[in-house]
């Protein structure tokens, strides 16, 4: 499932409104260019015509189960064209099981799509760096894919174009901080690749 409302607007003339909806890899902590920052480039490169204004409602620290209570103020409030949903790692780190933060992504959904005519993406976040438990991660964006799926919405798979990139042989060492999960800005940029995919029918960068 394609975001179509979102991309026929970007095809044409009209101002297309995004909201960025996560933790700490939407906010792009400790960078000062995250891939909001990115992706609002990638994509008015890509639609020259079209005006593109992008919300950054990312906080760090922030959970599935704690981003719903700012759902009005910050997304619904914006009447976005698209929104982003991105959570896990935080989710995963506070302990969190993968059924409780499915029923958590899924209220968020729920009510994005019951209160405004808006594409909902679903975004994972990046895969966990050796010195974390590297497949700890797994069950929390199979679930995101699940629901993305089952809703009918469209998947932005981070973490699968993540591990491409660093399959072909490229320095991923470059591409995280040494906490093992914050992107670096080049990292950001990875990350903005995969989301524009869901954009583009031919992807930018192929990893």
């Amino acid at each position: 499932m394609m975001p179509l409302k979102t991309r026929n607007k970007l095809a044409g003339d009209d101002t297309v409104v995004i909201t960025g909806f996560g933790d700490s890899l939407t906010n792009g902590w400790l960078v000062h260019t995250g891939y909001l920052d990115h992706l609002a480039e990638m994509l008015t490169a890509r639609y020259p015509c079209a005006s593109v204004v992008i919300h950054n409602r990312g906080i760090p620290g922030d959970t599935a189960h704690d981003a719903y209570s700012r759902l009005a103020r910050d997304v619904i409030s914006d009447m976005p064209d698209c929104v982003l949903v991105q959570f896990a790692l935080n989710d995963l780190f506070s302990g969190y099981v993968p059924d409780e933060f499915a029923s958590h992504i899924e209220r968020i959904v729920d009510r994005i799509v019951g209160e405004i005519d808006a594409d909902v993406v679903i975004v994972s976040s990046v895969p966990l760096a050796p010195l974390q438990d590297e497949d700890a991660a797994t069950p929390y964006y199979d679930i995101l894919a699940r629901i993305a799926s089952k809703r009918h919405l469209t998947f932005a798979a981070v973490h699968s174009y993540w591990q491409e990139y660093c399959r072909r042989g490229n320095d991923c060492r470059s591409l995280v901080m040494i906490d093992g999960v914050h992107p670096t800005v080049k990292g950001y940029r990875i990350m903005a690749e995969a989301v524009m995919q869901v954009f583009d029918m031919k992807p930018v960068g192929t990893p």
